[in-house]
C-alpha cells in the first residue's frame, strides 16, 4: 500500500516536472533516485510508456537518469527508449543516453553507429585525451561522452 502512495506521488511530481520552464539537476536526480528506490525495475518500464515522449526534456532525462541510477541490464523498453533519445533534439537527453551506455553498455549496432556520429572527431581519441577536454556547450559534452562511450565499449 506505501508503494502505491510514493508511486502516486512520483506520478505527481513527474506531471509537475513536466510543467517546469528551469529545473536544476539534483532535482531531476532526487526524482530519479526516487523511482529507483521503489525497487520495482518494471516502474521505470511503466513511466517510460506514461512519459516517455512527453515533450519536457526535463521529464525525458528524469527517466533516462532513472534506467542509469537502476545500475541494472536495460529492459527491452528502456533499451528501446534510450536508443530513441539518442536521437532526440536537445543535447542533454541525448547526453544521458550516452551516459548510460557509457555505464551500463550497450549491444545494438545501431546505438553505436549513433554515438560515433555524436562523437565526431572525438571518437578517434582516448580515456585520458577526452578525459583532458573541459566542454564548451551542450554539443561538446555530448560529443565527449559519445566518445567516452565508445571507448567503455571497445574495452
Amino acid at each position: 500500500m506505501i508503494k502505491f502512495f510514493k508511486k502516486r506521488k512520483i506520478n505527481k511530481q513527474i506531471v509537475s516536472l513536466g510543467h517546469a520552464q528551469s529545473c536544476m539537476p539534483i532535482d531531476i536526480f532526487s526524482l530519479s533516485r526516487s523511482v529507483v528506490d521503489l525497487g520495482d525495475i518494471g516502474y521505470i518500464d511503466t513511466l517510460i510508456k506514461k512519459f516517455g515522449n512527453h515533450e519536457n526534456a526535463f521529464v525525458r532525462r528524469c527517466l533516462l537518469t532513472a534506467i542509469r541510477f537502476s545500475e541494472q541490464k536495460p529492459t527491452e523498453t528502456m533499451s528501446d527508449y534510450i536508443s530513441k533519445a539518442l536521437h532526440d533534439p536537445k543535447s542533454w537527453v541525448q547526453y544521458d543516453a550516452a551516459f548510460i551506455i557509457k555505464t551500463l553498455g550497450s549491444t545494438k549496432i545501431e546505438d553505436i553507429d549513433r554515438l560515433k556520429e555524436l562523437a565526431g572527431d572525438y571518437s578517434r581519441l582516448g580515456s585520458a585525451e577526452l578525459d583532458a577536454i573541459k566542454p564548451d556547450d551542450n554539443a561538446d559534452y555530448v560529443k565527449k561522452m559519445a566518445a567516452q562511450a565508445l571507448c567503455s565499449h571497445n574495452n
